[in-house]
């Protein structure tokens, strides 16, 4: 029986092993259409990559533009082949690799592929490139791309593969922020937003991009592939912004695509950012305008290379939590009113969606887990960087470890619930699922998840007091309640979380709490003194409405983006 050909294994650029598919069908074409009378198909031929059998790529040469070469009659067209290849790649190829390369292939470097090169010729790019040195290649793919879907707008979007790389750049596909200054000039005020109406923040992005006077594309991330290399031709977008990292391919090759195009790109992780880098296989998000909720981040996100780290809290929606009083009266009322009115309300998850999923086998060292649970009594917080440290981990990217984030959720959901515990005989009612009956036995006013956009509004506005319990996977995250309770016109009640810092010391130090067993005493405080909670509110929500929105957030991407 034959025996399969033992593919060729080399180490790529993030140090894992890989073994590589050889045949025509690994190479993707970027150019003009074939025609029929190959003798009149005059385009050079452009190689990004041979992949580990030269011979297969002279094929697919010969499949796509017929023998090339020098013609042997003076009077025929003539049709070179150009070829780059990546140093690292070669290095690690066997002896009878270079062997196999025709001689009169004319290899150039990737700062001779210039538009006009591109323009003129026929691409074929080894697929696997950019799951191999994606660095190297990004760049390269994207220019090629990009040029032939100026030219040739139709082949283009039709023909376009999958995922790609990095972080360097040659002058064909510049990824320095010379280009935007040169771009933002002539680019409109079109801004790119992957997601759905129902996504993560979406149509609160939405409003506050187009108050400042942008127009939104908002594209549902699956079908992102297909719908981007039209936009891009059509609109010539300045702006793509990401909610972690949504339409953002694990490889980068739209990222380096839309660099090409004169795009700028950022990304906003609103949830752990190395759990969301994890799923980056290349180091392209080291090149994106990269803002995070939890300040706390910065320091090693720069250390690991981000070249663009920005902080960015969460914020609140006027026009659903602070609506004109004509609005108010349409919303949705609240439920059971008059218990609202004396209750301590929580709303929230009982779990964040797919935790048992990602954190699936892990299970926290118990030791740790014991120390962690005792800080918890004293007003400690064992939060994602504390276990960072218990368990000597120094690198995060690109191999992310989950014990830590294993360990600060496990700590997060029993920090909830010693909280709820010592709210329970304070009136404590929660709206969310039914895991807060295992969470919190004991817990007898549990109502069902509301809508965040129609009735939690009424819910803040009308309840007593809401309590705030944030999480230890973002130890200086801040929630959407420490905006929107107060914009609706509530009173919140909240963990003394280090991302406070950003509101006025006097305001922040009146409102939160250190250790589960304060809140008896701070709600019962509160309740006896109407007057002064009242004063509390009105000045919270002018901090709150005149600093804290989306509208502000947005102004601040677009600052920091543009500021060169």
């Amino acid at each position: 029986m034959d025996r399969r050909p033992e593919r060729i294994r080399i180490i790529h650029e993030l140090g894992k092993p890989q073994s590589l598919p050889a045949g025509e069908d690994q190479f993707d074409r970027y150019g003009p259409a074939i025609l029929p009378d190959r003798a009149s198909f005059c385009a050079d031929m452009l190689l990004l990559g041979l992949g580990p059998d030269p011979a297969v790529a002279a094929a697919a040469v010969c499949s796509v533009a017929g023998p090339c070469g020098p013609a042997p009659d003076a009077a025929a067209p003539r049709k070179t082949v150009h070829y780059v290849e990546c140093p690292e790649f070669e290095r690690q190829m066997p002896a009878h690799w270079a062997a196999a390369i025709p001689g009169h292939w004319q290899r150039i470097s990737p700062q001779q592929c210039t538009p006009e090169l591109l323009a003129r010729s026929t691409t074929l790019f080894y697929r696997q490139n950019t799951r191999l040195f994606p660095s190297f290649w990004g760049p390269l793919l994207a220019a090629a791309q990009w040029e032939h879907l100026r030219h040739n707008t139709a082949c283009a979007a039709v023909d376009a593969p999958t995922p790609s790389p990095a972080s360097s750049a040659s002058p064909a596909c510049p990824t320095s922020r010379e280009k935007s200054a040169k771009s933002a000039e002539s680019a409109d005020r079109t801004v790119i937003l992957p997601g759905t109406e129902q996504g993560l923040l979406i149509r609160e992005l939405r409003e506050a991009f187009t108050d400042e006077g942008w127009h939104v594309l908002t594209v549902p991330p699956q079908d992102m592939a297909t719908t981007l290399p039209r936009l891009l031709a059509q609109h010539s977008p300045r702006l793509f912004f990401s909610v972690n990292f949504q339409g953002l391919d694990m490889f980068g090759e739209r990222h380096h695509l839309l660099r090409a195009a004169g795009t700028e790109v950022a990304a906003w992780c609103v949830d752990t950012p190395w759990h969301i880098l994890s799923g980056c296989k290349a180091p392209f998000w080291k090149d994106t305008h990269l803002f995070v909720t939890d300040d706390t981040f910065l320091p090693d996100l720069r250390a690991t290379g981000g070249t663009d780290v920005h902080h960015l809290p969460l914020a609140t929606d006027p026009r659903i939590f602070s609506p004109s009083d004509a609005t108010a009266e349409r919303q949705h009322d609240a439920p059971q009113d008059h218990e609202l009115a004396q209750a301590a309300v929580f709303v929230g998850r009982s779990e964040f969606p797919e935790r048992r999923k990602y954190f699936s086998g892990l299970v926290p060292d118990s030791a740790l887990m014991a120390k962690a649970t005792q800080m918890l009594s004293t007003g400690e917080r064992p939060d994602y960087h504390w276990w960072t440290r218990q368990l000597g981990i120094t690198g995060f990217w690109p191999d992310t470890p989950r014990h830590a984030g294993a360990g600060a959720e496990e700590a997060s959901r029993r920090w909830r619930a010693l909280c709820l515990e010592q709210a329970l005989p304070h009136g404590l009612t929660v709206f969310g699922d039914q895991g807060w009956h295992t969470a919190v036995p004991g817990l007898r006013r549990l109502h069902p998840p509301v809508d965040y956009y129609t009735r939690l509004p009424a819910i803040y506005r009308k309840a007593g007091i809401t309590l705030n319990i944030t999480g230890l996977l973002l130890p200086g995250g801040l929630t959407q309640r420490h905006f929107d309770v107060w914009a609706a016109g509530g009173l919140l009640l909240t963990d003394a979380n280090p991302g406070m810092h950003i509101f006025p010391a006097h305001l922040a130090q009146a409102v939160t709490y250190h250790r589960a067993d304060e809140l008896p005493e701070r709600m019962a405080a509160w309740r006896a003194t109407p007057d002064s909670t009242k004063e509390l509110r009105s000045m919270w929500r002018n901090v709150i409405l005149n600093g804290h929105t989306y509208r502000h957030r947005v102004r601040q991407v677009l600052a920091a983006v543009f500021a060169s």
